[in-house]
């Protein structure tokens, strides 16, 4: 059987495509990731703008026709921040139907970081209590977990595209906003995340940013040094874009919200006082196929 599985967020869409033998072993046979910067906007204005449509609505199309021609029996498409926030997620979840024929699914914030979770524990199980940190373009998925098991799942209305339209908002930004940035972060940590997870040394991060913050701050590691972490953010925050850019090199895409992602990164840890963290690339859609697998797995028997 061949799934196609499509993770919609606030600044890429990623496509992949699974054979699931009999026995139930998936191997990926295709894989594409467009950065399409849905979210855009929407955090300030609660809607897509007219630009961001019309590259999701393309982009869809293409990864139908893919689809078509690797003769995927089943989409599972899901959706994750913008379309919780936006007012026009409804309609467009519509244009995208009646365009491309596919029905995306939008995940809740608790879901999507359950789902991220699954995803990297499958494979990566816990050795003690670890604390999974997964930032998005819109929001951050924090989990706590032990051996496969997941103690507790929050979604944070903290990720790189939102801090930088609410709080930076220009390339450098001023000291001020960077304030004003870190005192949001705190409080909604304070807000969503319990006292009694606040002492874990153990921690893994996953998605985009965290990724990219490995990728440009220990390139020959898996892992991101609090200390590296707090000299590259130093070193940033008063670049233009252009230097900037340069300095990311195959992350250039990125320069305009790597700022944000970084101080949120190193926000998350100082306040559960972690010297580092490992960084994997399992997450979401890793998530989405486990759950698939066991739910084809279920109707056969």
């Amino acid at each position: 059987m061949k799934i196609g599985i499509v993770d919609l967020g606030t600044n890429s869409l990623r496509f992949d495509i699974y054979h699931i033998s009999r026995t139930g072993e998936a191997e990926l046979l295709y894989h594409k990731k467009d950065m399409i910067r849905l979210g855009e906007g929407v955090f300030m204005h609660k809607k897509f703008s007219p630009e961001a449509i019309e590259r999701v609505l393309k982009t869809m199309s293409t990864v139908c026709k893919i689809a078509q021609k690797h003769r995927v029996q089943k989409m599972v498409c899901c959706a994750t921040s913008p379309f919780r926030e936006a007012q026009d997620a409804r309609d467009l979840l519509k244009k995208i139907k009646k365009q491309t024929g596919c029905t995306l699914r939008v995940l809740s914030g608790e879901k999507e970081a359950k789902l991220i979770a699954k995803g990297v524990l499958d494979l990566c199980p816990a050795p003690q209590k670890t604390v999974l940190i997964d930032i998005g373009g819109g929001s951050t998925e924090i989990s706590v977990c032990e051996g496969k098991k997941i103690h507790s799942s929050k979604s944070l209305p903290l990720g790189s595209m939102r801090l930088q339209q609410l709080y930076l908002k220009k390339i450098p930004p001023t000291e001020k906003s960077i304030r004003e940035l870190k005192k949001a972060i705190h409080a909604s940590l304070q807000a969503h995340i319990p006292a009694s997870f606040r002492k874990i040394s153990c921690a893994i991060g996953s998605a985009g940013t965290v990724k990219a913050l490995q990728k440009v701050t220990a390139p020959f590691h898996d892992t991101i040094d609090r200390k590296n972490l707090e000299a590259f953010c130093v070193k940033i925050q008063k670049l233009k874009l252009a230097p900037l850019k340069r300095l990311l090199h195959t992350e250039g895409r990125r320069g305009d919200i790597i700022l944000a992602g970084a101080l949120l990164l190193l926000e998350i840890m100082y306040f559960f006082n972690l010297r580092s963290l490992s960084v994997v690339k399992r997450g979401l859609r890793d998530g989405i196929l486990l759950e698939q697998m066991e739910y084809e797995a279920k109707k056969a028997a």
